[in-house]
């Protein structure tokens, strides 16, 4: 049995569970932990999530924004005049129920209601939950709403639920979800927050006082029509009508058009919410025409001041409903992607000073945890109220046996007196015996210690070529005695490093000669500082006997940050500053050249100037990746696999002495996709192994990925890959090791 938490938003939906004590957000089949709240619905099949956004059909038939429609009856409820222009797919009013229109004018027309829709996501969410929940069946779920929502759309959505087999067991509050997983993790008290959560599509406010572990909601207020798609939507416009000026060509009349446009425009919003000052959104439309239009973060900031303007009206309203001040708000939790958005940022660190804004929980998974923390909750009252029963059960049953069981109690008793007696007598005259024959009886302490685990320095070989009875000789000992330290093979000699010695850090390496059998100590183990601060996701290379620590993500402001810190004779020095803000880089060495490569968020290559003073832009990738492999062979530098859309298995080829244009070319794709995996270079050749690929079924399941156990080897001389062979992980029977 297990209860899961899910965050149905409107463009993503997330699904969570506790493990361990703590709300963690379960990873999809894509290796992602979100899935947009798409759906296509093609001639054959029905998909969700990235697979809805890539499928190969009618852009019509690919549905989203059923959150926005759910429980409408007036089309002008569900939409604002602006937004119509922007939808892909059709949209009525039939029967007083707001809803979708696959193949319009068709034979095949038909007609579905968004909680149709919303179904079809929910039903992938509790296939996710499944599968990495192998050995539990999902038997209930605490499902996210707005707080603003009326009775017609909770309804509908509580249908939708039923219709995707899920056993609802509570109807949860977006912002009290929010409230619950900010004082589960930092366990405040006696506090007044307001939850600001700012989504995709919607955005709620409430105001809640957290007393005696209890929680009073003061307001909540909200707007169905103000989220992170009003944002794109509002770059999109802008950039049509830039592009017309210089071409007059309306790309409204271009569904597909539209569609890429706006993944352009949402990737240009999240860039301008990490730091970059200026962005490029372009298009290539045909070969003739061209989209590039320029949006800086002042301009985006201007282009929806009103969007902004009524987010604060909201804060104010929020404020005026529970009667209190911005003085008496203690923090201010930030909740959603679009609280990523600096000026948002900005405007409610005017209102109640920086010191209060949170981010001490991710602004798109806070959601998702809270509902997973009272589905936990509820699962053990569940489980509690069965032992109860259970234990009902029993003492009933032990109460209507009772009377046999004395009986027969006291029968055992009886008995148990009889066997001791003959015991005692048999003792006793055992005992009378070794006395007479001389024997000394002792009595043993029951704090006396018997035996204790001891180290050894002793060491043994096993040569398998030797005859079978002096197969394992003992050799030379090691001069400390130690445990649970590592043994490794250099140039013909072992080398005994680390370990323990009656609780104690052995820093002591020992250096062994077979042809002398003699050990010796070669080096003393020493401690480097650490960097002045820890980052996520930041890349970590070793050149020129220093060692460089790159970008990653700021704990402080929770955003990725362009900082170098460099380790050179034991002291930790700043280096130049990185071109921008970076997280998830590689950094590798070729041909005593240090490069950087940016694929998940610039797709750029950086060059380490010679003086090492400078970083320099050499070369663009030809699609964003990230988690890739990477190689250095014979002065080029190999890019294997990673996620992008999708998983790839696709491979580039970086030649630093080529024409700059021409550094970058595509090879030979491998035989599986694969990710996170290993790309080693030996004997001038290329091997990929391991890593993770897209799930299947069927196939074993790691936490929810796929492992892929494939070695594969690449020869640059014939620009060809082939399987040389598999990982194995097997349990071997003690007996057969014995054997062996």
């Amino acid at each position: 049995m297990a209860y899961i938490g899910i965050d149905l938003g409107t463009t993503y939906s997330r699904v969570s569970v506790i493990e361990d004590g703590k709300p963690v957000v379960i990873v999809s089949d894509d290796g992602k932990y979100i899935i947009p709240s798409a759906v296509a619905y093609c001639s054959t099949e029905t998909l969700v999530g990235n697979l809805a956004l890539a499928a190969d059909t009618d852009i019509s038939n690919v549905l989203y924004d059923s959150k926005r429609l759910i429980g409408c009856n007036v089309l002008n409820g569900a939409f604002l005049p602006d937004e119509g222009s922007f939808l892909s797919f059709r949209v009525e009013t039939r029967n007083r129920v707001v809803g979708y229109v696959l193949n319009a004018g068709q034979r095949n027309e038909r007609f579905l209601r968004p909680e149709e829709v919303s179904a079809e996501i929910l039903k992938k969410l509790k296939m996710i939950a499944e599968r990495y929940l192998p050995e539990k069946e999902v038997t209930g779920a605490v499902v996210t709403v707005p707080a603003f929502f009326n009775n017609d759309q909770i309804n509908a959505t509580i249908r939708a639920i039923q219709m995707a087999g899920l056993d609802l067991k509570y109807l949860l509050e977006e912002p009290t979800a929010a409230a619950i997983a900010y004082y589960n993790k930092m366990k405040i008290t006696d506090s007044t927050i307001m939850v600001f959560d700012w989504g995709g599509g919607t955005l709620d406010i409430s105001i809640v006082e957290i007393k005696n572990e209890q929680f009073d909601v003061k307001s909540v207020c909200g707007d169905a029509h103000l989220g992170g798609q009003d944002f794109d939507e509002r770059l999109m416009k802008y950039v049509i009508e830039e592009f017309k000026k210089s071409n007059n060509y309306d790309m409204l009349r271009r569904p597909k058009l539209i569609k890429r446009l706006r993944r352009a425009c949402k990737e240009a919003k999240e860039t301008l919410s990490f730091q970059m000052e200026s962005w490029n959104v372009k298009l290539d439309i045909n070969d003739d025409t061209k989209v590039n239009v320029k949006i800086s973060r002042s301009n985006f900031n201007q282009l929806c001041e009103d969007l902004f303007d009524k987010a604060m009206r909201m804060v104010e309203k929020a404020l005026r409903t529970a009667q209190i001040s911005a003085e008496q708000i203690n923090n201010v939790l930030l909740v959603g992607g679009s609280t990523r958005i600096p000026k948002i940022q900005e405007l409610l660190s005017h209102k109640y000073g920086q010191t209060k804004l949170r981010y001490d929980t991710n602004p798109e998974d806070a959601v998702a945890h809270g509902a997973a923390i009272i589905a936990d909750a509820l699962e053990i009252y569940t489980q509690i109220m069965m032992i109860l029963m259970i234990l009902m059960i029993l003492m009933i049953l032990t109460i209507l046996m009772i009377l046999m069981i004395l009986t027969i109690l006291t029968i055992l008793t009886i008995l148990m007196i009889i066997l001791l007696m003959d015991i005692l007598v048999e003792r006793y005259i055992d005992y009378q015996t070794m006395n007479r024959n001389g024997l000394k009886l002792e009595r043993f302490q029951k704090d006396e210690v018997v035996s204790d685990r001891e180290v050894f320095k002793s060491c043994l070989c096993f040569n398998p070529s030797a005859p079978v009875d002096n197969r394992i000789p003992q050799i030379a000992d090691m001069n400390y005695g130690r445990l649970d330290h590592s043994l490794i093979v250099a140039n013909g000699k072992l080398y005994a490093i680390g370990g323990f010695l009656d609780g104690i850090f052995c820093n002591s390496i020992e250096e062994y000669d077979p042809q002398t059998n003699e050990w010796r100590e070669v080096r003393i183990l020493f401690y480097r500082p650490d960097p002045p601060e820890w980052r996520d996701y930041a890349s970590v290379t070793y050149f020129k006997d220093k060692l460089y620590y790159l970008g990653g993500r700021d704990p402080n402001i929770r955003q990725n940050t362009n900082q170098v810190d460099i380790l050179t004779d034991g002291q930790w020095q700043t280096g130049p500053d990185f071109p921008l803000p970076i997280e998830q880089a590689q950094a590798i060495t070729c041909d005593n050249t240090l490069y950087v490569i940016d694929g998940f968020v610039s797709k750029k290559i950086y060059r380490l100037t010679d003086d090492e003073r400078e970083w320099v832009e050499i070369e663009e990738l030809p699609e964003q990746r990230g988690s890739f492999g990477v190689a250095s062979l014979n002065g080029r530098i190999y890019i294997t696999g990673g996620l992008s859309d999708g998983v790839l298995k696709s491979c580039l080829c970086f030649d630093p002495s080529a024409p700059v244009g021409n550094q970058i070319s595509r090879i030979a794709d491998m035989n599986y996709v694969r990710y996170d995996h290993s790309l080693v270079a030996e004997n001038g050749k290329l091997y990929a192994i391991g890593g993770f690929k897209n799930n299947k079924k069927n196939d074993g399941l790691y936490y929810g990925i796929n492992f892929c156990d494939a070695i594969e080897e690449y020869d640059p001389q014939t620009n060809e890959w082939r399987e040389v062979g598999k990982l194995k992980f097997e349990e071997s029977d003690s007996e057969e090791s014995d054997s062996e």
